[in-house]
């Protein structure tokens, strides 16, 4: 089973996120991916800039 993009970007929706929101309320968080190419799609980038308040902008 391999995860693409979009299916990734769901899991960060609908999972990660309300995690890290109910975990660490009002703390700095920071999110990292490594090179794989579901965290390097121009979709999963656009999402986590524009949805993910901890996601580094560069």
């Amino acid at each position: 089973f391999r995860l693409n993009a979009a299916m990734h970007i769901e899991k960060l929706r609908t999972k990660l996120l309300p995690w890290v929101q109910a975990t660490f309320p009002n703390q700095e968080v920071v999110l990292q991916h490594d090179g794989a190419p579901i965290h390097t799609a121009k979709s999963t980038h656009n999402f986590s800039s524009e949805s993910i308040p901890f996601w580094g902008k560069k």
